[in-house]
C-alpha cells in the first residue's frame, strides 16, 4: 500500500494566496493525500475559497479561532491520518510531481525526513530570488549550528513528528527550526534523505512572516541555542553570551540527546562563530579570548584554530606597533 501523505495548511486572511496554494496540493500526479486547511476564522474570501473545493473527499477544512500559526498546525496534525506529513503555508504552494517524488523516496530510503528544494520567488512578478535546500553537515553538531531550516522543502514520517511533540506553540517564527534542532539532537542524520528536486515554491511579500519578523526570528533562534546549551551544561559565559542575544526565556524543553552529539564539540564549534564575529569586526582581543574558550571547551589544533589563531596574534601585534592595515 502507498503511503499516504497528509498536509495541513494553515491559514488566516490568505484568501488571495490560499486558491493556489489548494490546488498545487490536490492536483498532484500522487493520490493517496488528505488536505486540511487550518483557518484562523478569516474574514476575507477564506472561507469561500474552501468551500469550492469541498466536492473532492481529500479535502477538509476547518475556520475557528486559534492561537497562531503553531496551534494551528498542530490542531491538523491531530486529525491526520497518513504515513508522511508536512505542512504548506496558505501563500506557498507545491510544484507538480512533488508528492509522487517525497513518496518514492520514503519508501526506497527508509528516511525519516526527506528534504528537497524550495524556490523563493518574489510575489508581484514572480521572479525567482533563490532555491533552499535542508543545509547539511557531517555531523550533526555542525548541521544545529547552522541556525536554519527549508520548512516548505521537508516532509516527515508523521510517526518521528508526533513522536517529537509537534511544533512548539510558544514559537511563533523558529518552531520549524526548534523541531529540526529536537530531532539532530535524538536521532542526529542517519535517516535525513537530501532529494535533488524541486518540491516547493516559496512567496516573498511583504506581509509574510519572513518580512515582518526578521528580529523575532533572531530573538527565538537564540532562545533556543540557550535552552539547548543550558540542558547540556555550557559554560557560564556561553550561557551569558546566549542571553546577551535574546530577551526571550523559553520554558526548558525536554531536550533527550543521543550519543552521537558530542556537547563540548558543540560549544566549541559555535565558540567558534563567536570569533569570526569578532574578527571581522576587527575585535582581535575579544576573537582571542573565545579562540581560547574553544580550546578550553574541546582542545584540538585543528584547521580553523591554526588559521585564525595566527591571524589574530599577528594583527593584535600589528596594532600594538601602531602599524594600520
Amino acid at each position: 500500500m502507498p503511503p499516504v501523505i497528509s498536509i495541513v495548511t494553515p491559514s488566516y486572511n490568505q484568501g488571495r494566496f490560499l486558491r493556489q496554494t489548494i490546488e498545487s496540493i490536490l492536483s498532484q500526479d500522487y493520490p493517496h493525500l488528505e488536505l486540511w486547511v487550518m483557518d484562523g476564522g478569516s474574514t476575507d474570501e477564506s472561507v469561500d475559497v474552501m468551500k469550492s473545493f469541498e466536492g473532492d473527499p481529500r479535502f477538509h477544512w476547518v475556520s475557528e479561532k486559534d492561537k497562531g500559526q503553531s496551534d494551528a498546525i498542530n490542531k491538523g496534525l491531530a486529525r491526520c491520518t497518513g504515513d508522511i506529513f508536512n505542512w504548506i503555508n496558505s501563500d506557498d504552494y507545491l510544484e507538480p510531481g512533488a508528492l509522487k517524488a517525497v513518496a518514492e523516496a520514503f519508501e526506497t530510503r527508509k528516511a525519516d525526513l526527506v528534504c528537497g528544494v524550495c524556490r523563493k520567488f518574489e510575489d508581484l512578478t514572480d521572479e525567482t530570488t533563490g532555491y533552499m535546500q535542508m543545509e547539511i553537515k557531517g555531523n550533526a553538531e555542525d548541521t544545529i549550528l547552522i541556525g536554519r531550516v527549508c520548512q516548505q522543502g521537508t516532509f516527515w514520517k508523521t510517526s518521528v513528528f508526533r513522536g517529537l511533540g509537534g511544533v512548539r506553540e510558544d514559537l511563533h517564527c523558529a518552531m520549524d527550526w526548534h523541531l529540526w534542532v529536537k530531532y539532530l539532537t535524538e536521532s542526529g542524520l542517519t535517516k535525513v534523505v537530501k532529494l535533488e528536486k524541486l518540491l516547493a515554491h516559496f512567496r516573498q511579500h511583504p506581509e509574510s512572516k519572513t518580512g515582518k519578523a526578521a528580529s523575532q526570528f533572531k530573538q527565538e533562534i537564540n532562545a533556543i541555542y540557550l535552552d539547548l546549551f543550558s540542558a547540556l551544561g555550557a559554560p557560564d559565559y556561553l550561557r551569558d553570551y546566549l542571553r546577551s542575544l535574546t530577551g526571550l526565556k523559553l520554558p526548558a524543553t525536554e531536550w533527550k540527546t543521543g550519543p552521537h552529539i558530542k556537547p563540548r564539540r558543540l560549544f566549541s564549534k559555535y565558540c567558534e562563530k563567536i570569533v569570526k564575529l569578532y574578527y571581522h569586526d576587527q575585535a582581535y582581543e575579544r576573537a582571542s579570548v573565545w579562540l581560547r574558550r574553544s580550546l578550553d571547551c574541546n582542545f584540538r589544533i585543528s584547521p580553523f584554530v591554526l588559521r585564525f589563531g595566527s591571524k589574530i596574534f599577528w594583527k593584535k601585534n600589528v596594532l600594538r606597533q601602531g602599524i594600520k592595515f
